[in-house]
């Protein structure tokens, strides 16, 4: 599945994507879900846990915008890790 954040002419950038995001499937296994239920069973925090789906989202949106925004003095060179923040964002399990 290619990710789609990069424009064509960067093949280098969408091989960089499509490995971070082959290495998240790889350590979330199958079900996201499943990863989710154990935490909820351990009575650890997480940002949904906290504060409800939609705030969580908004959180998350919230940093990575705050992120890219901190990466703007590496120009180029920041721009992967940027992309890579919005599309953890707005992926969907």
């Amino acid at each position: 599945m290619r990710i789609g954040l990069v424009a064509q002419d960067e093949p280098r950038h969408q091989a960089r994507l499509d490995a971070a995001e082959a290495h998240l499937r790889k350590r979330r296994g199958a079900d996201v879900a499943v990863k989710t239920g154990k935490d909820a069973a351990a009575g650890k925090a997480t940002f949904v846990s906290l504060l409800g789906v939609e705030r969580a989202r908004e959180q998350a949106q919230l940093l990575a915008v705050q992120a890219a925004e901190h990466l703007e003095m590496f120009a180029e060179k920041g721009k992967l890790l940027k992309e890579l923040a919005q599309y953890v964002v707005n992926r969907r399990a």
